[in-house]
């Protein structure tokens, strides 16, 4: 993970608002992206107001700055040994027996005391 420091002071930025209308009567204004954002008003528009001039100062205050993330840390770990057994004559001969098993008619089972633990 690369963090580019140098920081960019936001111009314009796509939130969503969340408005909520209380049991009171009142209109709750939230900012989904911020929801530590919240203000309560008597209307509508009022909160609206209210919470877009919340989020102009908090955009006054923050910066952001680019995060590059390496995805190679973030892939399925067991991906680098995909194919490792490709053309390996005594893998290919493991799988087909354990094919030839899966696939047999015999509903014979393997005595459980095989699997019991000594003790």
């Amino acid at each position: 993970m690369i963090l580019n420091t140098a920081s960019v002071k936001p111009s314009s930025l796509k939130m969503t608002l969340v408005l909520e209308t209380l049991a009171s009567g009142n209109v709750a204004a939230s900012i989904l992206e911020f929801p530590q954002h919240r203000v309560e008003s008597n209307n509508r528009e009022e909160a609206i107001a209210l919470i877009r001039a919340d989020a102009t100062a908090l955009l006054d205050r923050i910066e952001l700055l680019p995060l590059d993330h390496d995805l190679e840390y973030s892939q399925n770990p067991w991906i680098k040994y995909a194919g490792m057994f490709k053309g390996d004559p005594d893998f290919a001969e493991i799988a087909a027996a354990i094919r030839a098993e899966r696939e047999s008619d015999d509903e014979t089972e393997v005595d459980p005391s095989v699997y019991a633990l000594e003790g």
